[in-house]
């Protein structure tokens, strides 16, 4: 307890000392309760702007959807991003903070395999190059080899992706099924009916998300047997393994 009185203060005046243990008056330890707690709070905020510090969106095209009652997709405005932009818009700073976590680690860790063109890992997110839609660099590459271009693989990424949903958040996975069919049969002419998408050059991104629906960190490795993922967030908890033969290619 001396150390405690080197650290704080001499209490003699307000405390006192009894078989070698400082007794702390009720005013004092109040005031030292009342200064920790502001020191926790204050670190917690100064934590929160260090994990935004710098933060930004992917050079490109971010569109956010939502759904109504009855399924009707609503578009929210989108928004071109380019990083010599002087200006983020909060909603560009909401689209990068639902990126951040729905981003793969890197494409040795997609849910994309063997392709690793789609650059997200979230159900409620789909994201990649201008260069691999339809018209790109890339898709039209896929087209010349007879090989499936990323609009045919949407339905594959979406069952891996889901497949990291716990069992029982039904809702969440009807949520993103919804999500999943809009992506494969509505995208490309929400998109082709944007101004911005003229816009874009081959290395831009697409980003499409979910309103509403913010995802989980998540980590996904590429093993012997297939595809391991689990939330970075809640390490050993929701893993799936997922075998060539039990996904669906659509």
């Amino acid at each position: 307890m001396a150390e405690f009185s080197k650290v704080f203060g001499d209490f003699d005046s307000k405390g006192c000392e009894f078989s070698g243990v400082v007794v702390i008056s009720q005013s004092y330890e109040n005031n030292l309760l009342l200064m920790i707690q502001e020191l926790i709070t204050y670190t917690k905020r100064v934590l929160n702007d260090f994990k935004e510090h710098g933060l930004r969106p992917k050079d490109g095209l971010h569109v956010m959807v939502s759904f109504d009652g009855e399924g009707a997709v609503r578009v929210q405005p989108p928004e071109l991003h380019r990083r010599t932009d002087a200006h983020v818009s909060e909603y560009l700073l909401d689209c990068a903070r639902h990126e951040q976590q729905a981003w793969m680690i890197d494409t040795w860790k997609c849910l994309d395999a063997p392709e690793k063109e789609i650059h997200s890992v979230s159900p409620y997110c789909l994201a990649f190059k201008r260069a691999a839609w339809f018209g790109g660099e890339a898709y039209l590459k896929k087209q010349a080899e007879n090989k499936k271009p990323l609009d045919q693989r949407i339905g594959r990424y979406f069952d891996r992706a889901i497949t990291l949903l716990e069992p029982e958040q039904e809702h969440e996975r009807q949520v993103a099924l919804q999500f999943k069919h809009f992506c494969q049969n509505n995208l490309a002419e929400m998109l082709a009916g944007l101004p911005e998408y003229e816009r874009l050059k081959e290395t831009d991104y697409i980003v499409v998300g979910r309103l509403g629906h913010k995802s989980r960190k998540t980590t996904a490795s590429i093993g012997p047997g297939g595809i391991e993922m689990g939330y970075r967030s809640k390490p050993g908890a929701c893993r799936a393994m997922l075998q060539s033969d039990q996904v669906e290619l659509k």
